[in-house]
């Protein structure tokens, strides 16, 4: 089923804040009695402008503020985003004569209509897509513009002018709708041609188009039109035949085809030339030149030296102003001749991608739809094109039995226990459902800590990796290494392998640390060489495999940091096991990874699997690697020097010791033998050392006083 359509609303006509909702499914049992009606203005206009009234007031136009109602203010909200056209009609109407109203907008079928509570109408043309406008004044000419080119007021009653034009205008809810059958929405190129050509005039260029229709596109239509009409040889520039068109003439060769129109020599025809427009009518010939014009511009970005558009292998590229010039004219047939002191159409379309197809910057949102992004109220171009690989189509059983064996006994065979099974396949689900649906969301990064020669590295770079359109390498980028990091938001998967990664305690904090705002944030600076960084939104995950030797197992996290329910830890199984070869892998691969993907995406996640909004899936944890990180921990090592010291201390004293972070530096640098331990510690990491031992339940603790923070550290554990 849909989603509804939502249209900007406000709760009443003083109220300066904005919301979307559904007029057509808006609830209206709480309109007062007395406020319908056409002798009810006085009331109703009370009511609406009471800052206590809750009711729908809705508007196509939604404002650069969101959340604000548009206002032609000097510091007030101007429309931004057209979402519908709407028309207020000064009359009550009966359904035959709406029903002859709607029947005489022709092409132009509204959406929906309803009664006002004056009893009049309102009626709603939605968008195939919204369109965005650039100022309150040219807002307003658009509509003047659209009331024309639909011809709004063919309805049969008196059109508000004024209120169709201004892009302020809310409309008061009557809560009485009717669905015209289809729900017919005005096409995305032809509004875009509209407003492309509203901006022409709007900047004061003369407001004729200039596009030519193909000759073979003419005549089709033209066969129509005039069912009699014959031409004695192809219709093309030049040619000459009968003047179908005029009643009585005989002639064979009394006509010339011209790029603009018909010539006539036929004595008793009442004009010797005859535009397209005369021929065809406004509508067709203006309703092409929209659709054209509108066509010729989509999809092309300008972000202040260079265009962008897709390729033929549909991928985003910059081109110069020549390149873009020659592709309008020779992929998407845009004439390169204009009328004689006009620009040319090429022109025309390279000034409104300039001037409303602007971005600030391009940059790969993974698996976000591609195009034009609002990143806050910055315009960005969405460069990703990637898609996940597609599922089979049918059932999927896991197993031997089932059509992916071998991927089946992979996975069963590296995890060590069920429970890690379903919480991994659990992440998986939620990972590539979210991406296969171009709505990544974000998740846990994940570490796979087991034995060499299990498979660790192979489900994460041949299993996981292709499901989402491939990987990175992120080593040097999460272990602090380089800044530049455009190469990896083009992935969705990070991988790093301890293998190729040696972990010293400065590069282990930035890990720790990266890896945590990998999974908390959405937003990073985008940066590549010899360009300008900019922001872009990743969701994607991290996958860390490594070996369960002491050394290799360093590079789990540090747990001091809020970090746990940012991550998942998975322990592998500790024996290799023997594979196929690399090439049949492969091949195997190629067949299963299809069934995999359908069986991800149908898999039911357990209730003990499923957590919060934010990640989806309940962090996982295995018990004895978290002792392992614990015992590899910062704070572990300085539990150990503690203890040490306070064995000691307590020998000589009876009562709990007291004092700053900095006493303690100095208490426990006393002993020569341990003064060289302690050299180059602070005493603000002494302090950090201690509130991570007192979040553990480490027996101290810590008065906040006048004189600072006093840290008490009990004599008995």
């Amino acid at each position: 089923m849909n989603s509804p359509i939502l249209l900007p609303s406000i709760p009443n006509l003083v109220s300066t804040s904005a919301d979307f909702a559904c007029p057509w499914l808006f609830p209206g049992d709480a309109i007062p009695a007395e406020v319908r009606g056409p002798k009810a203005k006085v009331k109703r206009t009370a009511w609406q402008t009471t800052p206590d009234t809750s009711h729908n007031f809705f508007s196509g136009w939604e404002g650069l503020t969101p959340s604000s109602r548009v206002s032609d203010k000097q510091d007030g909200n101007p429309p931004y985003k057209l979402h519908a056209i709407v028309a207020d009609y000064d009359a009550p109407l009966s359904e035959e004569e709406i029903v002859n109203g709607i029947t005489r907008m022709g092409e132009f079928v509204p959406t929906y209509f309803s009664r006002s509570l004056s009893g009049n109408v309102h009626v709603v043309w939605l968008l195939e897509q919204p369109i965005l406008v650039p100022s309150f004044a040219f807002a307003a000419e658009l509509m003047r513009f659209i009331a024309k080119r639909m011809g709004v007021d063919r309805f049969g009653v008196k059109l508000d002018g004024p209120a169709f034009a201004n892009p302020g205008q809310y409309y008061c809810n009557g809560c009485d709708w009717s669905a015209i059958q289809g729900e017919p929405k005005i096409s995305k190129s032809m509004v875009q041609g509209w407003v492309m050509e509203v901006a022409e005039s709007f900047s004061f260029r003369d407001s004729s188009s200039g596009v030519q229709i193909p000759l073979d596109v003419v005549w089709e239509e033209l066969q129509k039109k005039f069912p009699q009409a014959q031409w004695p040889a192809d219709f093309v520039e030049g040619s000459t035949g009968p003047s179908f068109w005029i009643e009585g003439s005989s002639s064979l060769k009394s006509a010339i085809v011209k790029l603009e129109g018909m010539y006539t020599f036929a004595a008793h025809a009442t004009k010797a030339w005859w535009s397209w427009r005369d021929l065809l009518g406004a509508q067709f010939v203006e309703g092409y030149e929209s659709k054209s014009l509108g066509a010729a511009v989509e999809n092309v970005f300008f972000d202040g030296k260079n265009y962008w558009r897709l390729d033929g292998q549909n991928n985003w590229g910059a081109y110069t102003k020549e390149d873009t010039a020659a592709h309008l004219v020779i992929g998407r047939n845009v004439p390169k001749t204009a009328p004689k002191g006009q620009p040319s159409v090429v022109d025309r379309c390279l000034e409104h991608i300039r001037h409303w197809s602007k971005i600030n910057g391009a940059c790969p949102f993974v698996f976000k739809p591609s195009g034009m992004v609002r990143v806050g109220q910055t315009s960005m171009l969405n460069t990703f094109t990637k898609r996940v690989l597609p599922p089979s189509d049918e059932v999927v059983e896991w197993g031997d039995s089932g059509q992916m064996p071998f991927i089946s006994s992979l996975v069963d065979g590296l995890l060590d226990s069920d429970e890690q099974r379903q919480f991994l396949l659990s992440w998986l689900h939620y990972y590539y459902a979210s991406a296969y649906a171009c709505n990544l969301q974000s998740g846990q990064n994940i570490f796979i800590v087991g034995g060499a020669g299990v498979g660790k590295t192979l489900f994460s770079t041949k299993v996981v990796s292709p499901l989402i359109a491939g990987h990175a390498t992120a080593e040097d980028y999460l272990m602090g290494q380089t800044a530049f990091n455009s190469q990896l938001f083009d992935s969705a998967l990070w991988t790093i392998d301890d293998n190729s990664a040696a972990v010293d305690a400065s590069s282990h904090r930035k890990f720790s640390t990266i890896i945590k705002r990998m999974a908390a944030n959405t937003t990073f600076e985008y940066h590549a060489k010899f360009q300008v960084p900019c922001q872009v939104v990743w969701q994607g995950r991290v996958i860390v495999t490594m070996n369960a030797d002491e050394e290799s197992i360093r590079m789990l996290p540090d747990l001091d940091i809020s970090i746990l329910d940012k991550i998942c830890i998975f322990k592998a199984a500790d024996k290799p096991r023997k594979f196929p070869k690399s090439t049949e892998i492969e091949k195997i691969l190629q067949r299963e990874l299809p069934h995999f993907a359908r069986y991800l995406l149908d898999y039911e996640v357990p209730d003990v699997c499923i957590g919060t909004s934010r990640y989806g899936i309940v962090s996982y944890h295995e018990k004895s690697l978290m002792r392992t990180a614990h015992y590899s921990s910062r704070s572990y090592a300085f539990a150990e020097m503690i203890d040490d010291w306070r064995t000691e201390y307590f020998e000589d004293h009876t009562e709990d010791w007291e004092g700053t972070s900095y006493q303690l530096l100095h208490q426990m640098s006393k002993d020569p033998a341990r003064a060289s331990t302690m050299r180059g510690i602070t005493a603000p990491q002494i302090a950090q050392q201690l509130a991570n031992l007192k979040n553990r339940s480490y027996p101290l603790e810590c008065d906040e006083t006048a004189e600072g923070r006093i840290w008490t550290i009990r004599r008995q554990k």
